[in-house]
């Protein structure tokens, strides 16, 4: 953490929130002292607790639950339009502080809503809440973050001070990315895929933190948002300063997140392991600035976002057992992402598109003309001819490479029959159903939509693995020569 730039906010705030801080103990003593019943205890307080199978379980406190940390905030508020315990106008340099700010151009930009149409009266208003609120906040997230037994100095305070200078005068505001990933579990509590992307495990303070990331449009159950242990973190980002509410919009966009990097990481995910994953949420974690406090929280932004499986909604969450990654199936999953990451090849980015899509539908006819669609979109070429016949014979020699245990001819009639049941979806032919399931001698009986999706997928990690199929007409004079 950098020391302060500006010196005299910092000497002018250091006192009053040092005044607050010793004022607020003494209101405290003396409630226990006189043994009132009434704490003001943060309303809604987050709390994680834990599913059998291991995954997190979000709720929150109820009103005035003493297992909430305490809203110091609260003791500078009327109460009954009673006098506030304390009164922060009578603060050291409290004058001096609130002119400071509110006369203060950067602070201003920063803090000031924009209210086009009264802008004089709201500017006032909102800018004397604010002001005051921040003078709260830091008397409150001085008393959490360093307790009430501990003398506030100004190197301790300059750890929550610099945060709240750095919101205002920083150019550029410094963001880390987190994707909180589905119902996977990882062994570790770090892996660094490159020097700007990680597998972080999510620690108590960032589960408690990103509760509160929620959506009153957005129909997400919390237990779902919940079940994640660990994200993928991106960082090397940046948010130009400017209007805090212009800021927070952006950053409660999903697409303003760098939506190409954490597909591609998914889609990965998917290409190796069975097991069903997504994301519901994305959130930005402010590095080494703040716009507020709440007690010992994480300030987050963030949103949500329908980047699932539908299974997820059925009480996914109560399954008995979660799987685990592997160490080897992480190595395979970064090398497939390495090879997603160069964009040089479209059909592979088509290809994936529709993968990604094949996974986050429920009606498995939308599944299949999906899957169809990616597998004729890698495997396509600009000759016309009959093309099941011609896709059959492709993909049949492809998936020789893959990790597929099946013969040519059994994947050459297998793509035969997922052509005929696509077939039959996009005309509307009601005989639909009676192809909807295939039999395979090593799997049984499988969805027919399951298996385009399998087919689609091992396709796009044999061409990543073997560049040269990019180009289909390869794969056929590759198919004549080697008979």
């Amino acid at each position: 953490m950098s020391k302060p730039q500006k010196k005299v906010l910092f000497d002018l705030l250091y006192p009053l929130v040092v005044d607050g801080v010793e004022k607020v103990k003494v209101v405290v003593g003396n409630n226990k002292l006189k043994n009132y019943s009434y704490t003001p205890y943060y309303f809604n307080y987050p709390i994680v607790t834990y599913w059998p199978n291991g995954m997190p379980n979000f709720s929150t406190t109820f009103f005035s639950e003493s297992s909430s940390p305490i809203e110091y905030e609260n003791f500078f508020e009327s109460q009954n339009e009673k006098t506030p315990s304390i009164v922060l106008e009578e603060l050291i340099n409290y004058k001096e502080v609130f002119s400071y700010l509110y006369e203060n151009e950067k602070y201003q930009m920063v803090y000031r809503y924009p209210d086009e149409t009264n802008e004089e009266k709201s500017d006032l208003n909102l800018l004397e809440i604010t002001i005051n609120n921040h003078i709260k906040g830091l008397v409150s997230r001085s008393l959490h973050h360093w307790g009430e037994e501990v003398e506030l100095t100004k190197e301790k305070f300059s750890e929550i001070y610099m945060p709240f200078e750095n919101s205002i005068y920083l150019d550029n505001l410094s963001v880390s990315f987190y994707i909180p990933i589905l119902f996977l579990k990882f062994d570790f509590d770090s892996f660094e895929i490159n020097k700007n992307l990680f597998i972080e495990k999510l620690d108590e303070k960032m589960q408690l933190s990103r509760n509160g990331i929620n959506s009153f449009i957005k129909n997400i159950n919390e237990p779902l948002l919940s079940c994640a242990t660990h994200a993928l973190v991106i960082d090397g980002y940046n948010l130009p300063n400017g209007s805090r509410f212009e800021n927070s919009r952006i950053l409660k966009n999903p697409n303003s997140y760098p939506l190409e990097i954490i597909n591609d990481f998914f889609n990965a995910l998917r290409m190796v392991i069975d097991h069903p994953t997504g994301y519901a949420q994305v959130i930005t974690k402010q590095i080494d600035w703040t716009y507020s406090y709440k007690a010992d929280l994480i300030n987050l932004s963030g949103g949500l976002i329908d980047a699932f499986p539908h299974e997820f909604k059925e009480n996914y969450w109560l399954r008995p057992s979660i799987p685990s990654i592997s160490m080897e199936e992480l190595r395979s999953i970064i090398a497939i992402y390495n090879g997603l990451k160069e964009k040089g090849n479209k059909k592979i980015q088509l290809a994936c598109k529709r993968l990604e899509s094949c996974y986050l539908r429920k009606d498995e006819r939308d599944i299949i003309i999906d899957a169809v669609i990616g597998l004729e979109s890698l495997l396509s070429d600009s000759e016309k001819g009959e093309i099941t016949h011609k896709l059959s014979m492709r993909i049949a020699f492809l998936l020789q490479l893959s990790s597929l245990n099946q013969s040519k001819l059994e994947i050459f009639i297998n793509m035969k029959h997922i052509y005929s049941f696509r077939s039959l979806i996009v005309h509307g032919d009601l005989k639909w159903e009676k192809k909807r399931k295939i039999e395979l001698e090593s799997l049984g009986s499988i969805l027919t939509a399951d298996l385009a999706v399998m087919y689609l997928k091992e396709c796009i990690v044999v061409i990543l693995q073997n560049k040269e199929y990019t180009d289909a007409k390869m794969i056929d004079m590759k198919m004549i020569l080697s008979n």
